[in-house]
């Protein structure tokens, strides 16, 4: 839950750059009225300081034209409700996972066992591979389980 509650301040924070807005003219506070933490909110910035810092992209752009669109077959619809689609679009909209990461979790979910996949059962699975999780020779990983910082 802590790493998927990251996410969506990740999420909230490229919305606000897409805005045109730099990340000193982000109203923090915003996040902490939704119910954030200061160390959630600390983490999040701090893995989008660490990308930065390494020169890795944020947010990917599409490359696609904007006319086109990735339409699921019908067999790849029945894998996702229709917010955990939503979802999942939502995130290359914003750029925080690419074509190729869209279409890799489409796969890794249509060979999993799963029939249907709730947002529920998404959320983990995003965050876990936004945040590189699984690799604890990340740095972003350790920024993000070892943050105890506030806000000013």
């Amino acid at each position: 839950m802590y790493h998927e509650r990251i996410l969506e301040i990740i999420m909230y924070i490229l919305k606000e750059l897409k805005r045109q807005k730099d990340l000193n003219d982000i109203d923090y506070k915003e996040l902490i009225r939704f119910g954030y933490s200061d160390s959630e909110i600390n983490a999040a910035i701090a893995w989008i300081y660490s990308k930065i810092q390494e020169d890795e992209k944020v947010f990917f752009k599409n490359i696609s034209s904007p006319k086109s669109i990735r339409v699921l077959n019908p067999a790849e619809q029945r894998l996702f409700t229709p917010e955990s689609l939503g979802y999942l679009i939502s995130l290359k909209e914003l750029g925080l996972i690419s074509e190729q990461d869209f279409e890799f979790i489409i796969d890794k979910i249509s060979t999993s066992a799963v029939f249907r996949v709730e947002l529920s059962e998404l959320k983990p699975i995003i965050s876990a591979f936004v945040l590189n999780i699984d690799d604890p020779n990340d740095k972003r990983n350790r920024l993000i389980i070892n943050n105890n910082d506030t806000i000013n």
